[in-house]
């Protein structure tokens, strides 16, 4: 027996008048590190043939609610309308609706119920119990995972259907449960039958996938439930799966702007008129631009248009150039951060403008070795995307030119007779507007890698799969380097820093990782991160460090 005494605060004449108590913690004394333990229950555990409406619960303390809606889980589920009532030391749920019969429910109970002095959840407390003759026993558990990163996801769904006509983004599931602290779920008391399983985040509590905001999984083979089936793996993944619509048509002086419900990946147009046209500021958005042509009736514009999913969308609309004057844009241009392979001289610089390029001037385009010389760039070494406004620039140059100098250990003399750093311009005029805009002048860094402050990692497959990726990753989860296929490799050259490692298996060998299609029930292909023995799946590498090797088995 506890040897502490629990106090609960008197009911007052106004508590009596407005039908409830208020139970406050009391004050002083050790602390209470006790868990509320569940004396009586009707019905009880495993009843069957169970006709009552409200079930109730006696517990040795005083206890509270919190959260009952969300941390209380019935399944098969009785309805969005039930009363959770805490009174003294017991516990009362009564559905709106009656229970049906002949049915096996399960409650889990997790961290509603909670005494009041120190607010101790009770310890997993779950019950069961059948309004018909038979209790189901079966159950289904496993653990769920995010597809993209090593971080367990929290309080996710889990849910069965059993009918091929039920749809995850439309219908709300009977039979549900969520993951533990560590990803782990369990559904207990289910009959024999064949049941479908998905994974969500249900963050709005309305029990429907919101594919839009909420990451989801699911598995694509049914569960045949004849013995209890345990190590399942769900990998969740965030993709919009609405089925794509035309939002908006917006005509200028210049233009004409479709904007769809979501990004798509490609369109096709049937048009009687030249017109340019490209993807806007994302690629929900499809422009066509008139430049200086004179198009005064409405044009009739077929477009068809494909997402991430392959679901297509093909629809009329027609277009017209109106009277409103469009917004005067600077022309510009954005790099990404480039790369450089120190041992093959290769360097490759992205980037993207704003509005679409009517020409390229390559005379512009060059590496600045000194003042006196400089390695200059042609259409060979030069790729433009119209459709994303997007270009590519992949050169190489003679590896002695970017190698670091490190035979001298004096660093004052290294430093005095050091040469300034390549550079490669983007010389002003190096690209030219559809609205005869120049591009201004922008010189990039080639990023460093001194083989006397860097080090590396040494890396060893040992797989039976035959297509995959190897990915590293930093601290901010930001992809440093990928290599295929190889079974034993260098990730070489790379400054101090914590890493990780993740792995793509590409099973349908189309190089690249694919997310899955709930709509032909294509899960997302397998991911893995290494992890240390440790539990930790970040690695450190320090200056001069040769790390390894480090196998990853899969």
């Amino acid at each position: 027996m506890n040897p502490f005494i629990k106090i609960v605060v008197s009911i007052s004449t106004v508590s009596l008048l407005i039908g409830c108590a208020k139970q406050t913690t009391p004050e002083g004394g050790p602390k209470d590190i006790q868990k509320p333990a569940l004396i009586k229950s009707t019905p009880p555990d495993n009843e069957k043939n169970f006709k009552q409406k409200k079930i109730e619960l006696i517990f040795n303390e005083d206890i509270k609610l919190k959260d009952p809606k969300e941390e209380i889980i019935i399944t098969p589920s009785p309805g969005k309308e039930i009363t959770f009532l805490a009174t003294g030391n017991k516990v009362t749920i009564e559905p709106k609706l009656m229970w049906k019969d002949s049915t096996t429910y399960n409650i889990q109970f997790r961290e509603a119920i909670q005494d009041i002095t120190e607010s101790n959840p009770t310890e997993d407390l779950h019950m069961a119990f059948s309004t018909g003759p038979v209790i189901d026993t079966l159950s289904i558990s496993g653990n769920i995972v995010d597809a993209r990163s090593e971080k367990i996801p929290e309080k996710i769904t889990v849910a069965l259907y059993s009918t091929d006509t039920f749809k995850i983004l439309k219908h709300v599931p009977v039979y549900i449960t969520k993951t533990d602290k560590k990803g782990n779920f369990k559904i207990n008391n289910l009959a024999a039958n064949r049941y479908f399983i998905y994974a969500f985040n249900d963050k709005n509590k309305n029990l429907k996938v919101e594919s839009t905001s909420e990451k989801f999984g699911f598995k694509k083979e049914p569960i045949l439930l004849k013995v209890n089936k345990d190590s399942i793996t769900i990998r969740l993944i965030n993709i919009d799966s609405r089925p794509i619509k035309l939002n908006s048509n917006r005509s200028t002086n210049k233009t004409t702007l479709l904007r769809f419900n979501k990004n798509i990946v490609e369109y096709k147009t049937q048009v009687n008129a030249k017109l340019l046209t490209t993807f806007g500021d994302n690629q929900s958005e499809v422009v066509f631009y008139y430049q200086n042509q004179e198009i005064k009736d409405s044009l009739r514009l077929n477009i068809s248009v494909k997402d991430s999913l392959n679901q297509k969308f093909d629809t009329l609309v027609y277009i017209k150039r109106s009277d409103a004057k469009a917004m005067k844009t600077s022309f510009s241009i954005s790099t990404e951060a480039p790369t450089l392979n120190y041992e093959t001289g290769e360097f490759i610089l992205k980037g993207k403008t704003n509005i679409p390029i009517k020409k390229v001037n390559f005379d512009s385009l060059y590496f600045k070795i000194d003042s006196l010389n400089t390695v200059r760039l042609d259409k060979d070494n030069f790729t433009l995307d119209t459709l994303t406004k997007s270009f590519t620039v992949i050169k190489k140059i003679k590896v002695d030119l970017i190698k670091e100098d490190t035979a001298k250990s004096n660093k004052k003399e290294k430093l005095r007779n050091q040469k300034k750093p390549i550079v490669f311009i983007l010389g002003k005029g190096f690209l030219n507007s559809i609205d005869n805009d120049s591009s201004k002048r922008q010189i990039i860094k080639l990023p460093t890698a001194l083989t006397n402050n860097t080090g590396k990692f040494s890396m060893k497959v040992i797989t039976n799969k035959t297509n995959y990726f190897v990915e590293l990753l930093n601290d901010n989860d930001k992809v440093i380097e990928t290599v295929k296929d190889k079974k034993e490799f260098y990730f070489d050259k790379l400054p101090a820093g914590n890493y990780k490692f993740r792995v793509y298996i590409d099973e349908n060998k189309n190089g690249k990782w694919d997310t899955g299609n709930i709509y032909t029930r294509q899960e997302p292909e397998n991911t893995f991160f290494y992890k240390q023995k440790d539990g930790k799946y970040t690695v450190p590498l320090r200056e001069n460090w040769t790390v390894g090797p480090i196998t990853l088995i899969f």
